[in-house]
């Protein structure tokens, strides 16, 4: 299918309606995603009218988690749709990758998809077929919402759907939109609460053979409880999947703060956990000698130097003030010496020996007056 001011890279895909292919917008050579109505529905001008509606729609959707338009057309009666080109597929084709997506991309995914309803319900818009495969990936960690063809717009008028009509997908349709209720943007969270179950245990909460059995598990069947792994998201999941939307998030901005609020209180605990030191048994004989041999070397040293500084400071001392040190050794020793008894230690006279000239003492005349 050739379109006037495009040129064709490559086929995307195809949907219920239309072709998408990987094209080059040749005015502004820019690579582009290319939707074009299958021609066996372009004289259909309910969904002519479809069609652009979901253009009006999404271009008015300026959000950085929302696929972008960029033209919308009709050339030679085919219907067309020129929007940004999102290169790494959908959704769908991570859920069946090994290893299956890490806890971070998918609470990322589910926080980036609730800002996006936000957006698109604050422009009155229900997006009406939230599920993994229009939920494109544009890079790591970084998602966007596309195909708003069945979406409904307050702003837009249409009497494509009716209340009564049934449209989506059965598997991620709320309980309202499985009756054909008048939706709003809470039957978007809850399809999006099917999708956040699917991501976390790798299947859909609710299955069946029918649609109309699938219908009637979301009904009716409460809610499953998803992994192990994943237990601390139960409440989370029970709120997005509730029967009554009065009983759900009332917003995307109320669910990424209670995403937020889970892994914070997870995050607080794994730093707050106390481990206690382990010890390492597997030291050899040898090592353990190694460590003794140094503290007994470590230890000698310090013994060494210690008894060095203090003979130092003994020679300092005897150099720097002898007289003292002479001083205080005399005293030393007649403080030592014992006491003897005077008359035995009085040596004895000679007769031959001629008195000294020097005068008695006051001990040696007491002795010669008991004489």
């Amino acid at each position: 299918m050739e379109i006037e001011g495009y040129e064709k890279i490559d086929d995307l895909g195809k949907g219920g309606m239309a072709f998408v292919y990987k094209s080059r917008h040749l005015s502004l050579d820019r690579i582009v995603a290319l939707k074009v109505m299958d021609n066996k529905f372009n004289c259909d001008d309910s969904f002519t009218k479809r069609f652009q509606r979901e253009a009006r729609i999404s271009a008015q959707l300026m959000h950085k988690h929302i696929v972008q338009i960029y033209d919308v057309g009709i050339f030679q009666g085919n219907n067309y749709l020129s929007m940004e080109y999102v290169p790494n597929g959908d959704l769908s084709d991570l859920l069946v990758q090994d290893p299956p997506l890490e806890e971070n991309t998918i609470v990322e995914c589910i926080k980036q998809m609730a800002s996006a309803l936000d957006f698109a319900a604050s422009k009155r818009v229900v997006h009406r077929d939230i599920k993994p495969a229009n939920i494109l990936v544009r890079g790591k960690n970084d998602f966007v919402l596309a195909d708003f063809g069945i979406a409904k717009s307050d702003d837009v008028a249409s009497n494509l759907t009716e209340v009564g009509s049934i449209i989506g997908t059965p598997s991620y349709m709320s309980p309202e939109q499985s009756k054909g209720q008048t939706l709003d943007h809470r039957s978007d969270l809850y399809s999006l609460g099917v999708v956040f179950y699917q991501l976390l245990c790798n299947k859909v909460p609710y299955d069946g053979d029918s649609a109309l059995s699938v219908g009637i598990k979301h009904l009716n069947s409460p809610v499953p409880p998803v992994i192990e792994k994943y237990l601390k998201y139960q409440p989370v999941i029970d709120k997005l999947l509730a029967k009554l939307p009065e009983d759900r998030y009332q917003s995307g901005a109320e669910l990424a703060n209670a995403l937020d609020v889970i892994n914070d209180a997870t995050l607080l605990v794994e730093q707050t956990l106390i481990r206690a030191p382990s010890i390492d048994t597997t030291a050899t004989s040898v090592e353990t000698e190694v460590l003794a041999s140094s503290y007994r070397t470590k230890k000698g040293i310090i013994i060494a130097l210690v008894s060095l500084l203090v003979v130092t400071v003994v020679l300092s001392f005897i150099f720097l003030f002898p007289d003292d040190t002479q001083n205080t050794t005399q005293q030393i020793t007649q403080d030592t010496m014992p006491v003897t008894n005077v008359e035995t230690s009085t040596p004895l006279v000679n007769a031959s020996t001629p008195p000294t000239s020097s005068p008695p003492t006051s001990i040696q005349r007491q002795h010669l007056l008991k004489q």
